[in-house]
């Protein structure tokens, strides 16, 4: 893959939408088991803001593995892996955030 240029307004505005949508998350109050076994709205609401969190990191992670080292991830989880070779994540951390995305492929090849 060729090394794209890294484009800081696209990084700001994915990360812009993360911090509201986590906003949104928090405006749900306490998120137990029980409320989201027995509000099924609360817990599709939930479901969804979390899975957009979650597509937004691995766009922001491939945006940065592209601009920084040249290279596309082949699934979603690589992103986060490719992010700390760049820099942005410690290890540790890419580690633990992976398991977020499931087994998804991505289609940026």
């Amino acid at each position: 893959m060729k090394q794209r240029r890294l484009d800081a307004d696209v990084v700001r505005n994915e990360l812009d939408v993360i911090e509201r949508t986590c906003g949104v998350l928090e405006s749900l109050g306490d998120l137990d088991a029980h409320r989201l076994r027995n509000d099924p709205v609360v817990a599709a609401a939930v479901e969804r803001l979390l899975g957009r969190v979650v597509e937004l990191a691995v766009d922001v992670n491939s945006h940065l593995a592209a601009a920084l080292l040249g290279r596309a991830p082949d699934e979603y989880r690589e992103s986060f892996a490719l992010a700390a070779q760049a820099g942005v994540y410690e290890p540790a951390m890419a580690e633990r955030l992976e398991p977020s995305v499931g087994s998804r492929r991505s289609s940026r090849r």
